[in-house]
């Protein structure tokens, strides 16, 4: 994800402060004109007194990025049934700030008490019984950095009502039944920086709407019916650096419409029909950071076309087709410092090809073949601190290949075959911060005894 850039200015004199004598502030009371974008910093004192405010009304508080360079927002998260009584209530804090109103008995009729926040810069709205009606409660909110709509009734009809939020940079309308026709309504909000269209009826047809969308940073279309042609509408958006498209219908010969899209660092291309071959589309991509092929039918084979990717750190193959011959093709991968392989075919054998990988950090090995044998191929790795093991052959007598591994803080063995005598081979490791053994055969008792060697590790049973 991109760096935190902070947009916002600081305090003018016209700002309202917060004192011990004023318990509320009247959401007509004056606002500074430069109320969001570029909303006043608060000072601690106002968020204190923000966040005792809004716990009266059965509210917790935490913070949220504001992405496109907006900075942090203060959002307050109603934790029960809401009314319109307790929306009355709401101040109109003189710094930009959020709600997060996540509940069955938010309504449409309910918005419309929110129309005196001009400083309300956040509003999740996520599993409430909002629709499109609702929603033209939102236009005078147009100080709106931040608007999830996830999984709402909201159709094309209601996006027609958001066309004023133009400060909008981040918008959620995944899972809702917005179609291509829609997206037109999306064209004049040219500060969005996210758009997640996830599981919608968007198909390539759509895509052209986005061209001219040219601050887009991130833009999701899990599940949604796109392909290779779409994506040549996109070329266009060279501030894009993260794309979606988990469970598309995205296939090999697709990826060669994504050779323009030069700036993407992260691409997710799990449970698409990517295959092997269709690997060597992506050498242009030299940005790339992280990828995401998990539950692909990836063997391996074509993974020599990502050695030109020196920027590639992530690399989650969970679920993939990956076989020991395949784990050759990673060699050239040296910066990696995460990689998956969890439920793949590999086996000991395919762990040899892992030592050139001096940079790695966190390696899952979870539900693969691995057993205690193959765990003296991992000594090769420095810089390991990660490993997770769950669901291998893995039993008490690997315990003891660990002391070779002198960085390691995190270990999960969940559902291994370790038992309460292979613990005492962890007992001098005082680096470890967390261990997992759920449904293992390990007991209470191994569990206390273990605690007491390690007593600044988290230990789960």
């Amino acid at each position: 994800m991109p760096a935190r850039t902070h947009l916002l200015v600081p305090l003018f004199a016209l700002v309202l402060t917060l004192t011990p004598t004023s318990r509320a502030w009247s959401r007509h009371a004056p606002v500074p004109r430069d109320a969001i974008p570029g909303a006043p910093v608060p000072t601690p004192a106002q968020v204190e007194e923000a966040k005792a405010l809004f716990k009266e009304l059965g509210c917790s508080h935490h913070q949220r990025y504001a992405p496109g360079a907006r900075g942090v927002v203060d959002i307050f998260t109603f934790r029960c049934e809401v009314t319109a009584a307790d929306l009355k209530r709401v101040p109109n804090l003189p710094f930009a700030f959020g709600l997060d109103l996540r509940s069955r008995s938010m309504s449409d009729a309910l918005l419309k008490e929110l129309k005196g926040l001009t400083n309300l810069a956040a509003l999740e709205l996520t599993s409430t019984q909002v629709t499109d009606m609702g929603l033209r409660e939102l236009k005078g909110l147009t100080g709106l950095v931040i608007l999830d709509l996830h999984g709402l009734p909201v159709t094309d009809v209601g996006l027609r009502e958001l066309k004023g939020l133009t400060n909008l940079t981040y918008l959620t309308l995944s899972h809702t039944s917005v179609t291509d026709a829609g997206l037109e309504d999306l064209r004049g909000l040219t500060n969005l920086a996210f758009l997640l269209l996830d599981s919608t009826a968007v198909t390539d047809a759509g895509l052209k709407e986005l061209k001219g969308l040219t601050n887009l940073m991130y833009l999701s279309l899990d599940d949604a019916k796109v392909t290779g042609q779409g994506f040549r509408e996109l070329k266009g958006l060279t501030s894009l650096t993260m794309l979606g498209l988990y469970g598309s219908s995205v296939t090999a010969a697709d990826l060669k419409e994504l050779k323009g899209l030069t700036s993407l660092t992260i691409l997710d291309l799990g449970r698409t029909k990517v295959t092997d071959a269709g690997l060597a589309e992506l050498k242009g991509l030299t940005n790339l950071s992280k990828l995401h092929l998990r539950s692909t039918r990836l063997t391996g084979a074509g993974f020599q076309e990502l050695k030109g990717l020196n920027n590639l750190t992530y690399l989650d193959l969970d679920g993939a087709s990956i076989t020991d011959e395949g784990l050759q093709g990673l060699k050239g991968l040296t910066n990696l410092n995460f990689l998956s392989i969890r439920g793949s075919a590999v086996t000991n054998v395919g762990l040899k090809e892992l030592k050139g990988l001096s940079n790695l950090v966190t390696l899952d090995l979870g539900h693969t073949g691995i057993t205690d044998a193959g765990l003296k191929e991992l000594k090769m790795l420095p810089s390991l601190s990660n490993l997770y093991l769950g669901r291998t052959q893995v039993t008490n007598a690997g315990l003891k290949e660990f002391r070779g591994f002198p960085k390691l803080t995190n270990l999960y063995l969940a559902r291994t075959k370790v038992t309460d005598q292979g613990l005492k081979e962890l007992h001098g490791f005082s680096q470890l911060t967390q261990l997992d053994f759920f449904r293992t055969k390990v007991t209470g008792a191994g569990i206390r005894e273990l605690q007491t060697a390690l007593p600044h590790c988290k230990i789960r049973n």
